[in-house]
């Protein structure tokens, strides 16, 4: 018994040093893995060395770190942050984890020109413009939450939409950036997708239905736009309030997907009206799209160009 305890202690000792309990979720973060776990997972897989629940030891150790909630702010040091009061709007003061989980993307000088003259061929020059700034906005102000959306439409198939999506994900590390997720999978009462997300990218968006539905619809998807914080609904947990600090990019193939009317302030529109003929011809005969593939591989350099070279 004695070598069981004190196996159960050192157990004790290792992972207070890798958990934070989080009281409005009433589960452990675990901070290698950036995930949630609640006390059944714990107990259910520390089993074969303590009887009793490991969690129940975890939580009376003092040296356990335990928050009140979380966030996901890309401007703070991922891990527990203080937040002063009046620092982000609609959020308490108090002890929080960011469950953001930063970029090892090291910005260096080089030669990008062929894909930002590809995208300002394929967008246009004045609407790419915002896209750059966008982007770079994202680079330069880390945190900061747009109230606004850009929708890019589409009618061809394989413009190299998702290849900037793609582009925009490597520049700010592939897990704050959730490249293919569909509108119902946002709205989706359980929808927890925005934990840890810097940017979402909306894709295939269509708002189908008569124009009261599609208005509906559209309504939906606001909140995610412009509310500070969001109401989320994690399985058999409390509802929490989360600080919403994520920036969306929508694609679509349809010219009115979202239902918008000429007062609609929360998108910037951009359509695509190249030719199948002439984007594959760039892309592949050009060569435009091995370029891209290569600057997802090794982003510094676009990086380096969103963060300096836009203003």
């Amino acid at each position: 018994p004695d070598d069981t305890q004190k196996k159960i202690d050192e157990l004790t000792g290792d992972l207070v040093k890798n958990y934070v309990y989080i009281r409005d979720r009433t589960d452990f973060f675990e901070k290698h893995s950036f995930k949630f776990v609640d006390k059944t997972m714990l107990n259910d897989w520390y089993k074969h060395i303590s009887k009793k629940k490991i969690t129940d030891k975890l939580l009376e150790d003092p040296k356990l770190t335990k928050v009140h909630s979380y966030l996901t702010h890309a401007g703070l040091p991922p891990g527990v942050v203080e937040i002063k009061p009046r620092q982000i709007p609609g959020i308490d003061p108090g002890i929080y984890l960011n469950n953001y989980q930063g970029s090892d993307v090291v910005s260096r000088p080089g030669d990008v020109s062929k894909i930002i003259n590809y995208y300002r061929w394929l967008i246009g020059e004045k609407a790419w413009k915002v896209i750059e700034q966008t982007i770079s906005f994202w680079i330069v102000k880390p945190g900061v939450k747009m109230m606004w959306a850009i929708v890019l439409i589409s009618k061809t198939e394989g413009a190299g939409k998702q290849l900037l999506a793609l582009l925009i994900s490597s520049i700010l590390g592939d897990k704050n950036v959730k490249t293919n997720v569909s509108f119902d999978m946002l709205i989706n009462i359980h929808s927890t997708i925005l934990e840890g997300k810097q940017v979402i990218v909306l894709n295939e968006v269509v708002m189908l239905g008569t124009g009261s539905e599609r208005k509906l619809l559209a309504n939906k998807l606001k909140p995610y736009i412009s509310d500070p914080t969001l109401i989320i609904n994690p399985k058999n947990k409390p509802m929490i309030e989360i600080p919403n600090l994520c920036n969306f990019f929508i694609f679509s193939n349809e010219t009115n997907a979202l239902h918008l009317t000429k007062d609609s302030r929360r998108y910037f529109v951009a359509t695509i009206k190249r030719t199948e003929e002439e984007i594959l011809k760039k892309l592949e005969d050009e060569g435009i799209k091995k370029e891209i593939l290569m600057a997802m591989k090794d982003p510094g350099p676009l990086k380096h160009y969103f963060e300096k070279d836009v203003t």
